[in-house]
């Protein structure tokens, strides 16, 4: 499971709760992503221990800590309207997609494409990733409706 996926679970099982997603680097899709699951907050890995303690403290208060790498990222990601719903997908990603959408499994993504059933395992995470969604079948809806596939 993925760290926007798990956001949503706990928010939803927890709506109390207060999660801080920790990530290694501040893309603006996956930032969105983790707000729009249930995130307070968006840190990067490499900050100081004085500076997690600032954000479990506000967090705590119900108050939002973004790292500025985040931010600006998040900023980026609002301010560019031409920015498509699917943009950063791989070529290879919009070749899983395509054989998800026509309701192939795992084994069959992987005999078509000569790959493991592991590298589709993480191709599909990896979509799913990018577009915020939770399971196959939403996946495959939004890419329909996108016009990814």
């Amino acid at each position: 499971m993925g760290g926007v996926e798990a956001i949503r679970i706990i928010h939803a099982t927890h709506p109390q709760s207060r999660v801080l997603a920790l990530s290694s680097v501040a893309d603006g899709e996956r930032v969105l992503a983790a707000l729009a699951a249930g995130a307070i907050g968006f840190l990067l890995k490499d900050m100081t221990t004085e500076e997690l303690i600032q954000a479990v403290r506000l967090a705590h208060r119900g108050l939002p800590s973004l790292a500025p790498a985040a931010t600006q990222a998040l900023v980026n990601v609002v301010t560019n309207p031409l920015r498509q719903v699917g943009h950063d997908l791989t070529q290879r990603e919009r070749e899983v997609l395509a054989l998800m959408a026509l309701g192939r499994s795992n084994q069959q993504i992987a005999a078509h494409l000569v790959v493991t059933v592991a590298s589709v395992k993480f191709h599909v995470r990896n979509i799913r990733n990018k577009l915020g969604t939770t399971n196959r079948t939403e996946t495959v809806i939004l890419a329909m409706q996108q016009r990814l596939v």
